[in-house]
């Protein structure tokens, strides 16, 4: 019989750095989530902890999601983990419209909430929904209300004393140091897992942030206009497990190339 669990669920918006922070969370012996396992019984708020137990995760149904080849051997690999892990459960970005089913039904759990600037989600957003080979099905106007809501939902569930760990994706990925406060608050050592798997995640994770983006001015206003910055810092600023860690930045002395530093102006 399986043992006693703790559940683990990873949320945020889409296009928040769920995905990479499921599979890093799975790097680590003690922990076995899924990936979007139960994407449509959430919907219906019909997960319950008979979902996690080993055989009927590892059964991958229509009724349960969307079956494909890829989500079938996730499933399985995360399956052969559950007889050690401490902490089962799944990731799925848009789960804060059922956190009073959430935090009813499952005990003891935790749900790690990941927090991204919104220009950058509703600019993500964007390209996949301009990209003809890409069903995205939501533009990056629409996505700031998803991300109002979510965070504005999450702010007063933590505020009712939801077990909810808020952390950030500008920070969470930006060095390995900065992951075992996480891993620490689940009661796990960072070192137990593949830290050097997890590290090659974030130099790939780091190459791929340094690509030029796109501008769209248009949406950029819109963001700014529109986005609740309030209950941003607010998250971040008072509940982020990393809020005292400093954003890397340039030195003062780096911000203007030689050429174009200010001239002092000398008095005659």
């Amino acid at each position: 019989m399986q043992k006693e669990k703790r559940y683990l669920f990873v949320s945020g918006n889409p296009r928040s750095g769920t995905n990479l922070l499921a599979r890093i969370l799975n790097l680590h012996p003690g922990i076995a989530i899924g990936g979007e396992r139960y994407s449509k019984l959430w919907m219906t708020n019909s997960v319950g902890p008979e979902h996690f137990q080993k055989d009927r995760f590892a059964d991958v149904r229509p009724e349960d999601t969307g079956v494909t080849q890829a989500q079938i051997r996730y499933t399985a690999n995360v399956a052969e983990k559950f007889d050690d892990a401490i902490f089962v459960g799944d990731k799925m970005p848009k789960l804060w419209p059922f956190y009073d089913h959430l935090f009813e039904t499952f005990q003891p759990m935790v749900l790690l909430f990941i927090l991204r600037n919104p220009f950058s989600v509703a600019l993500s957003h964007q390209e996949r929904f301009e990209n003809p080979d890409d069903l995205f099905p939501i533009n990056g106007w629409a996505s700031v209300t998803n991300w109002n809501r979510s965070l504005q939902t999450t702010l007063a569930a933590i505020e009712s004393g939801a077990p909810i760990i808020v952390v950030s994706y500008e920070k969470l990925y930006a060095s390995l140091d900065n992951l075992k406060p996480m891993f620490g608050r689940l009661g796990l050592d960072l070192q137990d897992a593949n830290t050097e798997k997890i590290s090659d995640g974030l130099r790939l994770f780091s190459e791929r942030s340094r690509k030029p983006a796109k501008r769209h001015e248009a949406l950029n206003h819109f963001v700014a206009s529109s986005a609740d910055f309030a209950t941003y810092r607010e998250l971040s600023e008072k509940h982020c497990i990393l809020a005292d860690v400093p954003f890397e930045a340039p030195l003062k002395k780096d911000h203007f190339r030689a050429s174009d530093k200010p001239k002092t102006v000398e008095a005659n």
